[in-house]
């Protein structure tokens, strides 16, 4: 995998195809392999680089002593957008969406368009008067906290993919997957409490002044679709499509359907510039 630097982080990435440089950041606990069936269904007319955030795939863990955020992971992604030869295209998925806001929102530049996919841009839901659906999700990432401080790792994970997945989730996996999550228990818990500290507000994301498109399922949990619909509804021009048989984690149950959408959008980028 290529590699680019970020202070004296080694930042991984996958990279497939040619044409315009499309930036492709996974949910928490993912890594850049989430994005394969996209990559390869866009390559034709799209450079697709899948970068790996901290701790995950083959990228280096968060150095610094503070503790890990949002806008360190941002920090990440901007390295890579610097580094292509032209304007990107951004795609954020889940934790990624939120970290792909959060990217814009501090230093935008060199990005062309946005595609959110269900992003977990939490605070949303509260700053929108959503507080039951905000209590639903923080009490996620607080059941996987509580459970991975008391050391019952396969509680905590279970809890969260079956939450996001559909129950039996955990228990359908394979033992040596199974083993892979439980090893990242201390990483994932730094990721969520990063996405419970997220910063970002709504009068923020209504100044985002980029082509936008915003994705989710119809069969995702509330408060996904929620921040969803609110995003569609907040950012300027924004365009918005609804995946009416996929859950939360579409790129990877539905691939060509999410990839269609991406060049759909993409497409008419180009025609309007």
């Amino acid at each position: 995998m290529p590699t680019v630097r970020a202070g004296t982080v080694n930042v991984h990435f996958a990279e497939v195809g040619h044409g315009e440089p499309i930036v492709l950041v996974h949910s928490g606990p993912a890594t850049s392999a989430q994005w394969r069936g996209v990559s390869d269904a866009l390559k034709d007319h799209y450079r697709c680089l899948a970068i790996d955030l901290y701790g995950m795939g083959r990228t280096d863990p968060w150095p610094g002593d503070q503790p890990l955020t949002l806008d360190h992971e941002a920090q990440l992604v901007r390295v890579l957008t610097a580094a292509c030869d032209r304007p990107v295209h951004l795609v954020g998925h889940s934790y990624g969406g939120a970290v792909s806001i959060r990217v814009m929102l501090v230093a935008g530049l060199g990005v062309r368009s946005l595609t959110l996919i269900e992003p977990a841009a939490y605070p949303v839901l509260a700053l929108a008067g959503e507080q039951g659906r905000f209590t639903e999700a923080m009490r996620v990432g607080e059941a996987f906290l509580e459970a991975a401080e008391g050391g019952a790792e396969e509680e905590a994970w279970q809890g969260f993919l079956d939450y996001y997945n559909g129950p039996g989730s955990w228990k359908a996996l394979p033992e040596a997957v199974r083993a892979d999550f439980r090893h990242k228990t201390p990483l994932i818990s730094a990721k969520w409490r990063a996405l419970m500290s997220n910063p970002t507000r709504l009068e923020e994301c209504r100044a985002l002044s980029l082509p936008t498109l915003v994705l989710w399922g119809g069969q995702s949990r509330g408060p996904e679709r929620r921040i969803a619909e609110i995003l569609a509804a907040v950012v300027p021009g924004c365009r918005h499509q609804v995946l009416e048989g996929a859950g939360h984690m579409l790129p990877l149950t539905h691939p060509a359907e999410v990839s269609a959408a991406i060049r759909q959008h993409l497409e008419r980028v180009s025609e309007s510039s």
